[in-house]
Formats: C-alpha cells, structure tokens, sequence
C-alpha cells in the first residue's frame, strides 16, 4: 500500500504542477487507530450500539437528531480521521524538502470471506479503481473503472442479488468494492450523483448506505466536489477491503462528514450526511430513501 501511495502522490504532482520531480516519500505513521465509525461492521461495535440504542430508548422511528447523538456518543467526531505525516526528499538535494501535505483524508473497511467466490471478485475490482485520481470537478463511473464484468477482465461467477433473490452471476460481490467506496467519499463529503441500493440488505453496509451495481443498470458516480485532486487507494487482503482517499491536508478544510442511517420501518431506511465542525453539528443533508424487498 505504501509503494503506491507514493504512485499516486507523485502523479498527482504531476497532475498538478505538469511535471515530474524525482523523490522519495517517507510516510511517517502517527496514529493508524479506526474511528468507531470504520468499525461499523465490527460484531463488538454492533453490540454495543444497540445497547446505547436501547439504553436511549431509541426503536426504528427514532429522529434523527437522537441517531446522531447516539452514533457520536460523546467521541470527538475528529477520530474518523486517519492520520498520516510524510516528508519529501529530492534526490539532488542535501537537504529536506517541505511536503505539501498530500495524506489520507479518510478511510473505509469492510470485511469479507476469503474462501467465498466473490472474494475474488472483490480483489479484482479493488485492483482496478486502486490508483485513480481525480482532479477537483473530474466524474468517476464505478462500472466503467473496474471494466465489464466478464472473465476475460478476471471475474467468476459468484452469489449476487437480483430481485431481493440471491442468484450467481458473473463479477457477484463487486458490490462491496462500490459501498465500502461510497462509505469513504461520504466521509469527505462528496455526494453521488447516481447510487442505488441492493434489492435486499447486505451485512458489509448499514441500509441506505449500501452501494449497488448491476451492469448497465446501477452504478455508483461521483464528481470530486473538493478543491484538490483525490487518489482512491485500495486493498483487499487478508479478508479486509480498504478504501483510502488521499488529498490535501486541507482538503476538507476541518469539517468531518458522518453518514447515518435512520430505519423507517422494517425494509425501508432514510439516510443523512452530518456535517460536524470538531464536535458541533453545522448541517445535516438528507441523501434519500431506500427500500429494499429483503432484509436479512
């Protein structure tokens, strides 16, 4: 993952300054703790949310101003960051080049099953959208990124969903890739232009933030909404997906960005976008309603 971070920051560069410097990046790992927000699929986390649910009296039309407290629950909402210092090295020089502050902004995991079909799915998706940019304004298609799904591009036949059924289908599982995606651009405030969810629930996402996509039907598209290119960093090793945006430090200009899901009844979710300021709430955006024909 290190080796390329420093792919991706110095094509950025290049990106950014139309040419290429040669380097060194030495990435300095301050703190890599999760946020209670990245452990969301954590069986621990989801134990002890329902205790606080319970505790606070909320049931599945609680406001969503009680979500919000209860997910927060008193944390400082700047722990969802990951944080990262890197210094830059020409190698000409003799002495330390100041970096300019490119880092991991936000992270996402989901994990999953390596003995399942879809894991290799899942690997190779993540395989293709590891190491896209996007300048400030650039639109990303999920479906187009990691390529038709056929065998020939390195997919097999595992489950999927069609029709709130569980059916095989060739690329099944990609799906994850897409929600543990959406998960993380959300976390810097970037909202889809085009999401859909699953026709049934999915263990990896909460409902209303899951990811969809069916070829040439649903897809997940978004347009960098921030004033410096992103990278999208992946992985998908040892049972854990990982989706780092990388940027400007200043990138998201100190505000953190909370998705919340909010039941409205049994089959059916609203979700939101909490925008904090350390730990006061300046807005909350509603993202849309999802109903699906399964909950599992």
């Amino acid at each position: 993952m290190i080796e390329k971070m420093k792919l991706i920051r110095i094509q950025i560069k290049e990106k950014t300054e139309n040419k290429m410097i040669s380097q060194n990046i030495e990435y300095k790992y301050i703190n890599n703790k999760k946020s209670e927000d990245a452990n969301a699929n954590d069986k621990n986390y989801q134990n002890e949310r329902k205790r606080r649910m319970k505790e606070t009296g909320r049931n599945k039309r609680t406001g969503i101003a009680e979500t919000i407290k209860v997910i927060v629950g008193g944390i400082a909402i700047a722990a969802l960051c990951f944080g990262f210092r890197q210094t830059v090295y020409a190698e000409e020089a003799s002495t330390e080049i100041p970096a300019d502050s490119y880092t991991i902004i936000q992270s996402y995991q989901t994990t999953y099953d390596e003995t399942e079909s879809r894991a290799a799915n899942i690997r190779q998706a993540s395989t293709y959208l590891n190491g896209t940019i996007l300048q400030p304004g650039e639109a990303l298609s999920f479906s187009e990124r990691v390529k038709r799904r056929n065998t020939e591009n390195g997919y097999v036949v595992a489950p999927s969903f069609a029709g709130g059924r569980v059916v095989s289908s060739v690329g099944g599982g990609i799906c994850q890739v897409s929600s543990t995606l959406y998960r993380a651009i959300l976390q810097c405030g970037i909202i889809p232009t085009q999401r859909y969810n699953h026709s049934g629930s999915v263990y990896y996402a909460e409902l209303g933030l899951d990811a969809a996509i069916a070829q040439g039907v649903k897809d997940l598209k978004f347009t960098n909404t921030l004033n410096y290119p992103i990278g999208i960093i992946t992985s998908a090793e040892a049972g854990v997906l990982t989706v780092n945006i990388v940027s400007n430090q200043e990138a998201l200009q100190g505000l953190t960005y909370l998705p919340i899901s909010e039941r409205v009844d049994d089959k059916t979710a609203n979700a939101y976008l909490a925008t904090f300021q350390g730990t006061t709430l300046l807005d909350t955006k509603f993202l849309g309603t999802s109903r699906y024909t399964t909950v599992f």
